[in-house]
């Protein structure tokens, strides 16, 4: 029998270890195209992004008045100049006003600037040649040898990693400069629900991160190892037994790269395998124990149906209170406990006109003004009282506080019954109005410490008599002083 079992663990095994193998190799394959696709359409997205921006530069080539204006020269009027500025400030304005460019400006040789410009943008060249600056950054990325058309964008201009800017050749003494915020660009960076865990990022030509999910990476470089791995792929994918990665190039030479842990592909797969070989193992220790667990269900059943009668044997059924037998035993260890820094009471409440519920609306009634009140009563006193059912529309609340003396315990226990007496009417008062539903209460403090709870019921329910043949709906109050209601 031993000798099956082991047999069937070992097959069972086996025969799940070939088909989680075989369902990771396709769960691989198939995320990597996955992945390759949603990659591509965020390069995609980028692209078209990108793209408008630099439409936005190329209408400003739309009339000769735009970009033949050089303030740098004086070979027109005054007044032609004036008229050429202002038609050009309106064009960026118009280009600019429905998109989120924190600068939008063209900036001439002698750093004069037309449009709008970022304090921020401002302050980075405030030691430096605006204009100077950023002529040499085009220069340095333009490959061809007509630096007229050369244009670029930049990440990490003087050091920014907030914006990006775009930067473009507008004549022989001008430069285009418009800039975005790189948090921009989060909304073309989506991640689909089957594949979390995938970093996402852009980088530039030197695999310095433009933006990433993982905002800490921004800035930085590139993960060697993911380097190491594409190698000069910039179009494709590499699956590998550790990773996966998929890169995209923008038309700029940016790249989307996407990079995914395998086994956050096969984690439930590899979840399944484990969970399968312990199914397995449990159904043949089931096998072989099966009178063992028989005799163990029958104790866990009787334990459940000891705790059930222990449970019931000290709560009240329907309110969930403590019963009337263990109520007093409760109270006889909190006031046996000798602590100067703390004051004890005991409050019976009773419920006005409740007979009358039983006898016009039914016992069903009857029994659903309990619970509610038993759960104001909950609600109301909470945790630092012992609550309790002593009889069928009579209840206890042993109070055990931190105050000082009697008097501010009995300003404690008005504030309670106050807020109790609040809720009371908002729920059940108004609901059971008609037959005047209310409730009584009589509170005593302890006298001494060698009071016990008999002696505290007897003044408590003196109290609780005479507030109910005086009033009903009154609350009544003796610690020590003379009796207040």
């Amino acid at each position: 029998m031993v000798l099956f079992c082991v047999l069937l663990v070992t097959l069972a095994s086996f025969l799940t270890f070939l088909y989680v193998t075989s369902s990771n190799y396709n769960i691989r394959k198939n995320a990597a195209s996955l992945v390759t696709a949603n990659n591509r359409e965020m390069e995609l997205n980028i692209d078209n992004y990108l793209d408008k921006v630099q439409e936005a530069s190329d209408l400003l080539f739309s009339d000769p008045m735009y970009y033949t204006y050089d303030p740098t020269k004086e070979n027109t009027t005054r007044y032609d100049q004036l008229q050429a500025r202002s038609a050009l400030e309106t064009r960026i304005m118009n280009l600019g006003i429905l998109d989120n460019y924190t600068d939008f400006f063209v900036l001439y040789s002698n750093n004069d600037r037309v449009g709008w410009s970022c304090q921020t943008t401002v302050d980075m060249f405030s030691d430096l040649d605006m204009y100077a600056e950023c002529a040499k950054v085009l220069d340095n990325a333009q490959d061809s040898s007509d630096h007229s058309k050369a244009d670029a964008f930049v990440f990490q201009l003087n050091g920014n990693l907030d914006h990006i800017y775009y930067l473009k050749r507008y004549n022989e003494n001008a430069i285009i400069l418009i800039s975005f915020f790189t948090k921009e660009l989060e909304n073309y960076f989506e991640i689909p629900d089957q594949l979390t865990g995938m970093q996402l990022c852009l980088v530039d030509r030197e695999n310095t991160i433009i933006y990433s999910n993982d905002a800490a990476s921004i800035g930085q470089s590139l993960d060697p190892e993911v380097v190491q791995t594409l190698g000069d792929l910039v179009n494709g994918s590499v699956l590998t037994k550790k990773i996966l990665i998929t890169t995209d190039e923008c038309r700029n030479s940016w790249r989307v790269i996407c990079t995914l842990p395998t086994s956050i592909l096969v984690r439930d797969n590899t979840r399944f395998l484990w969970h399968s070989l312990v199914v397995v193992i449990l159904m043949v220790l089931l096998i072989l124990v099966f009178a063992v667990r028989e005799v163990r269900l029958m104790n866990v059943s009787a334990n459940e149906i000891v705790d059930s009668l222990q449970d019931e044997a000290v709560h009240d059924r329907m309110t969930g209170l403590l019963r009337k037998e263990i109520f007093p035993e409760e109270a006889e260890k909190i006031l046996e406990v000798q602590d100067p820094a703390r004051q004890r009471s005991f409050t019976i409440l009773d419920l006005d006109n409740f007979k009358q519920v039983n006898d016009t609306m039914g016992h069903l009634a009857g029994d659903q003004v309990i619970r509610s009140f038993a759960d104001c009563l909950s609600k109301i006193f909470g945790s630092e009282f012992i609550l309790g059912r002593l009889g069928g529309d009579e209840f206890g609340v042993l109070g055990n506080l931190e105050v000082e003396s009697p008097g501010q315990m009995q300003k404690e226990m008005e504030k309670y019954l106050t807020a109790l007496r609040k809720s009371f009417n908002e729920d059940l008062g108004q609901k059971y109005s008609a037959v005047s539903l209310n409730f009584s209460s009589g509170t005593v403090g302890v006298k001494d410490s060698k009071e016990e709870f008999s002696s505290l019921y007897e003044r408590a329910d003196h109290l609780l008599y005479e507030a109910k043949r005086a009033h009903k709906g009154q609350d009544r109050y003796d610690f020590g002083g003379e009796v207040s209601a």
